[in-house]
């Protein structure tokens, strides 16, 4: 799991046993979200681009701050690929 608390490039990646949310987190609170799927076929996200472009368009219709910019997300997600040696996530 990639937590990310102090802004871009701040992120570091913990085991699922150890993941936390916080009590004064939004999404924890009031139920505040946003959900966007990825899939990954050969070590590649599918259509990343669309998918981030919508993610962020949600974002702003909900008023959250993602926190980071669509480059450096996709740069964390390629960390994440990389770290659990993805392939697919089927």
């Amino acid at each position: 799991i990639y937590i990310n608390l102090n802004g871009p490039g701040s992120g570091k990646f913990v085991e699922r046993s150890k993941a936390t949310v916080s009590v004064f987190d939004s999404g924890f609170l009031l139920g505040d979200a946003v959900w966007e799927g990825l899939r990954l076929y050969n070590g590649r996200w599918f259509c990343l681009d669309k998918h981030l472009r919508r993610l962020y368009e949600a974002c702003k219709f909900m008023d959250i701050n993602v926190g980071v910019s669509p480059a450096e997300l996709e740069r964390d997600l390629s960390k994440l690929v990389s770290t659990n040696n993805m392939k697919s996530d089927c």
